[in-house]
């Protein structure tokens, strides 16, 4: 094959998903919801740069096909919680109203010069449990939103 047709054979991006990952414990463990989300999660990764990657709950439901952005902070909790992924810095609002998502170093592959640490290898069998929603009422005492005689109009 000549030179100058090498480039005719060039792949199109893709996300590369290692078998030796795709056969651990931790992976099969892992929720189909968390599966596409480290998928996505990966789409980020730059090998090049070997940098971290992110995704918002209400992207992340949009690319994943849910309304449902609690899932999506659920199913990172789970990744989190296997070995998967490490949250590196947290999300916050800034002061001009913008925010950002919280940032994740993928444990399977190389991050700034360093080694892969492939946390979920040591993952020790226990099943993730999801959080629990609140659905009780906050006020016990059965008074709604200002009960009486606690607000008086100025007369």
């Amino acid at each position: 094959m000549s030179k100058r047709h090498r480039h005719t054979y060039k792949l199109p991006p893709f996300v590369p998903l290692f078998n030796s990952t795709r056969a651990t414990p931790a992976w099969k463990a892992l929720s189909y919801g968390a599966r596409c989300t480290y998928v996505e999660l990966k789409g980020f990764y730059n090998h090049k740069l070997q940098n971290l990657v992110y995704l918002s709950c209400r992207k992340g439901a949009d690319a994943l096909g849910t309304r449902n952005a609690t899932r999506v902070g659920e199913w990172l909790q789970e990744l989190e919680f296997h070995g998967f992924i490490i949250q590196e810095t947290g999300g916050a609002l800034g002061s001009d109203g913008e925010g950002f998502s919280p940032h994740y170093r993928l444990t399977e592959v190389g991050y700034k010069g360093q080694s892969p640490t492939r946390d979920f290898m040591q993952w020790d069998g226990v099943k993730f449990k999801k959080p629990k929603r609140k659905t009780e009422s906050r006020n016990q005492n059965g008074y709604g939103v200002s009960p009486k005689g606690l607000h008086r109009r100025a007369a």
